[in-house]
This record gives C-alpha cells, sequence and structure tokens, in this order.
C-alpha cells in the first residue's frame, strides 16, 4: 500500500482557462499505453478496476469529486480525489473501488499495460481531419471510453493534456504544428474547434465524450465557444517540443508555402 501515491501535475494558469499535461518521461511513472474516460456516473453506484483490467493506473478526477478505496488483499485505505492536476497513482495488482460521485463527475485514467506486442498504432493511412466515434460502452454505473495504443488509438499517445475552468466568451488554441498528431475530445459540456489549412476553414462543435475530431499536423486550429463546465481532452502522438509549434499565424501561411513547393 505504500506505492500507492498522489502525484501533481502541472496546473498552468491562464485568464483564458487553466492546462494540465501529463505526458510519458515526466512524473508519470509509466509509459501511457492506454487512457479511459468515465462519465454519466450514476448516483449510488460504484466502479471497480474490474472494467479497466488491473494494471499500473494513474487515475484523476477531470471534473467533480469522488472516493477511491484501494484494496491490498489484507489492507485497504481510501484517497478523495477532487482536482484535476493531482492524480493517484495505483500500481498493478491492487484492487480499487470508487464511489461518491458528484454531480458531472468525469474520470480519467491512464494505464501502462501494452496492448500490441510490437507497440504500433492502428493507424490506417487515413487519419487527419475528421470526426470519428470512439470505443464508448455503457454499464450500468455510468459510461466509459477507452483508447488503446496498438489497438484503438490511431497513433501511440505519448501525452495527455486537458483544458479546464476556460471563461466564457474565451478562445484558446491559436497554433499549428509540424508533426503532432491529437484526438480533441469534449468529455465534458462542448466547444468549437476551427481547422485551418491556410486555404479553408472547417469548424467543428464537439459535444460528446464518445466522438473525437482527429486533428493531423499543419493545421491552424483555435478553440472557442466553451459551455459552462466544458473541459477539452487532447490525446498526442508525442511529447512536448518546442520546435513542433507554430505560434504566429503569418509565419504558418508561410510555413504551408515552403511545404508546397
Amino acid at each position: 500500500m505504500e506505492r500507492v501515491r498522489f502525484i501533481n501535475f502541472p496546473k498552468i494558469l491562464d485568464e483564458r482557462g487553466n492546462l494540465s499535461v501529463v505526458e510519458n518521461g515526466a512524473a508519470l511513472p509509466f509509459e501511457i499505453a492506454g487512457c479511459a474516460w468515465l462519465y454519466d456516473l450514476r448516483d449510488g453506484e460504484k466502479w471497480q478496476n474490474k472494467h479497466l483490467g488491473g494494471k499500473d493506473e494513474l487515475i484523476i478526477a477531470l471534473s467533480g469529486g469522488f472516493e477511491i478505496t484501494v484494496n491490498d488483499g489484507t489492507d485497504s485505505k481510501s484517497f478523495y480525489l477532487n482536482r484535476p492536476y493531482r492524480a493517484l497513482y495505483v500500481p498493478k495488482g491492487l484492487q480499487w473501488q470508487m464511489g461518491n460521485f458528484t454531480t458531472n463527475s468525469v474520470v480519467f485514467v491512464l494505464s501502462a499495460e501494452k496492448v500490441a506486442n510490437d507497440g504500433e498504432s492502428a493507424a490506417d493511412g487515413s487519419f487527419g481531419n475528421k470526426l470519428v466515434p470512439l470505443n464508448e460502452a455503457p454499464c450500468l454505473q455510468g459510461h466509459i471510453t477507452i483508447v488503446e495504443n496498438g489497438k484503438s488509438s490511431p497513433f501511440n499517445v505519448k501525452r495527455v493534456y486537458y483544458l479546464y475552468d476556460v471563461p466564457a466568451g474565451e478562445s484558446r488554441g491559436a497554433h499549428a504544428h509540424k508533426a503532432l498528431k491529437q484526438l480533441v475530445i469534449a468529455v465534458s459540456g462542448s466547444f468549437n474547434i476551427t481547422l485551418d489549412d491556410g486555404t479553408e476553414k472547417h469548424l467543428y462543435t464537439l459535444n460528446r465524450p464518445g466522438e473525437a475530431l482527429e486533428v493531423g499536423p499543419g493545421m491552424w486550429r483555435t478553440l472557442d465557444g466553451f459551455s459552462s463546465g466544458a473541459i477539452c481532452l487532447v490525446l498526442a502522438s508525442e511529447v512536448y517540443t518546442a520546435e513542433d509549434y507554430i505560434r504566429d499565424y503569418d509565419e504558418f501561411l508561410e510555413y504551408k508555402k515552403q511545404k508546397q513547393i
């Protein structure tokens, strides 16, 4: 039980909304192999990790709060999670049960166990700039969506980040990536995302936790229209590198022009 512990991740404060990041090689005690989010959790229900497989796991309250009790077969200990930047690390082999969910709780679980021997992603060459359904499974306790490297993800997830506490009328994003691939999900509430390839713009509204927008590299993206309590979750194909970002729109247009030459 002594290995069970809280891990604090960055809470990047911004008047346009706050941001937290979890990625391979940082404070995360394992490499990401899969992730899941639980939502529409019913009052009075319990959720056990038999639904997720008993791997090394990191558990985060993206919204609301809940109690989690961890059991090693001889002893048990309870923890309360209610901060999106504070996670509970639960090593493989321990049983846990969650309950006492507050209204609109969203639970995020990162797991370590590999699901494909070769570690390759499930990409089929058709990735990019489209809405795709995810593996959404209704359960008696609520709903769960699972994305796994080598199985259901179009790339190997190496970083996740999420936006929360976004004030009404604010916008986020306004940048592009040279190589990064992303899945953008509204795990709570709704928001708009505009993709600009330098020639055309396309507007999408995200409002379903079981649906993602694939965003390929070389797209200028802007997020706005956040509803109250909206949470934007992004699954990314690489860890953070400053060189991959294009933050000036004129520079982006020049980059696209050079790519076409």
